[in-house]
């Protein structure tokens, strides 16, 4: 059994306060098991007499929404239901059952004079499937001749808030039993047959899947449960649904037939939409755009006009200033890039970060040695040299 807790006293070594925690903790327990001066055997110590589901559903104690509600502290079972619909933590414990954490609960009498029972489960972490799961027991009032019982009196469970038997694994035990008397299961049919009931299996089976092929559901108290193969069955109906009628259906099968109406439909309503310019094989030659010259052109046209040097070399300048649509013009125009013919014809005579480097480093060169050669790198800026393709590139 392991009991979670943690005391500290000041001035004391190290081992003293770990036993004196633990002692402090066992009569914390022990506490929990003498109710109104009955004194009820410890569940972890009872190792017979224990019933399963399948034997015993239907002696299970008739704890009912009400019950938990006063367990829990809540007013009405207005409230608790609507803490279950808005916390997080509340509604967390109602999933704890619905996803089958909450395993197989076993039920013991204590003893036949005694008007109260125990029910006992492990509980799956939520965070960790694959760890041990937490040990929980509630102590409940027996149903007998003069009405119900349900009352909640104790709880415990191994998780480190288990001391104060409200977390949500006491909880998610309470739903699974509750749920049980809600829909029937604890009670014989007119076949002397238990109401269909599942026991969930001892270890969770989680395989990964595709995102597409997963069920996507929160539990909510007020929706029944439904398992895993009904939702797939929900999800394929509701992927077949259609409102078309049977020829309705047909007719779209045909697709020619659909195209065809559906031109006749829009040609003359949108002529130049995509699906009628589609049907009709033709395109809408778009306006052409006031793109700018390239360096290179505008250097040919100065060099062929006779102007004074210095003249040429200032209209050269004024020529490669661009308005803003005139940038735009230019930028939407080279969008593919190296795909374009534009973009390429636009780079020759520019100093693009391609060639920067070794621009910068002839620079360097040239102030050093006058004599130096630049013509290979001037052919490659002039766009007059192809770039040789490397295995990266």
């Amino acid at each position: 059994m392991y009991l979670a807790f943690c005391v500290w006293e000041e001035n004391l070594p190290v081992n003293e306060n770990a036993e004196l925690a633990e002692k402090r903790l066992l009569q914390e327990y022990k506490k929990k098991l003498v109710l109104d001066g009955d004194v009820v055997p410890d569940p972890f110590s009872i190792s017979s007499g224990w019933k399963g589901e399948k034997a015993a559903v239907n002696t299970w104690p008739s704890i009912y929404i009400t019950d938990i509600a006063t367990y829990l502290g809540c007013s009405t079972t207005k409230d608790v239901m609507n803490r279950l619909l808005n916390e997080y933590k509340v509604g967390k414990a109602y999933r704890y059952f619905e996803s089958e954490w909450v395993k197989e609960v076993y039920i013991h009498d204590v003893r036949e004079s005694s008007d109260k029972c125990i029910l006992k489960t492990k509980v799956t972490p939520s965070q960790a499937i694959n760890n041990k799961c937490y040990d929980v027991w509630v102590i409940v009032t027996k149903d007998n001749v003069n009405g119900p019982g349900g009352e909640i009196i104790s709880a415990y469970c191994s998780c480190t808030a288990g001391m104060l038997g409200s977390c949500n694994h006491v909880a998610g035990l309470l739903f699974r039993v509750e749920h049980a008397v809600k829909t029937g299961a604890t009670k014989k049919s007119s076949t002397s047959k238990l109401s269909e009931w599942n026991v969930p299996k001892g270890k969770p089976s989680m395989k990964p899947k595709k995102a597409v092929d997963a069920i996507w559901s929160k539990g909510r108290y007020d929706k029944r449960v439904t398992s895993e193969e009904e939702e797939k069955q929900r999800k394929e109906m509701k992927n077949k649904f259609t409102p078309l009628t049977k020829s309705q259906h047909e007719q779209l099968n045909n697709q020619v037939k659909t195209r065809t109406d559906l031109y006749d439909l829009l040609r003359t309503e949108i002529s130049n939409s995509c699906f009628v310019l589609c049907q009709e094989k033709r395109r809408i030659k778009a306006p052409k755009a006031d793109i700018p010259d390239s360096v290179i052109k505008i250097a040919d046209e100065m060099k062929s006009s006779n102007t004074d040097k210095h003249v040429a070399m200032d209209k050269f300048v004024d020529k490669l200033t661009l308005s803003i649509e005139r940038r735009d013009n230019l930028k939407k125009a080279t969008l593919e890039q190296s795909n374009s013919q534009t973009w390429k014809e636009h780079r020759k005579g520019r100093v693009t970060a391609s060639i920067f480097q070794r621009v910068s480093s002839r620079v360097e060169t040239l102030r050093k040695n006058e004599e130096a050669d630049p013509s290979a790198l001037v052919e490659t800026v002039l766009g007059q040299k192809e770039t040789k393709q490397t295995v990266a590139m």
